[in-house]
């Protein structure tokens, strides 16, 4: 079965959170992800099914 992200993707978990760029698969189904909290470099190992592709908000004016 093929992934649904690659690597470079920007992701959030479904729960919501920051954007995330995945930066390795870990494996079919997991993703290791990387994130800014401030100026300090974040990583996570997540599964596929608490992921989505990230879609920033939009403000209209």
């Amino acid at each position: 079965m093929a992934n649904i992200f690659k690597t470079g993707d920007l992701v959030q978990l479904k729960s919501g959170g920051p954007a995330m760029t995945v930066d390795e698969l870990s494996t079919t189904t997991r993703y290791r992800c990387v994130w800014f909290k401030g100026a300090s470099r974040e990583q996570g190992v997540f599964s596929e099914d608490s992921l989505q592709t990230y879609v920033p908000l939009r403000i209209d004016d």
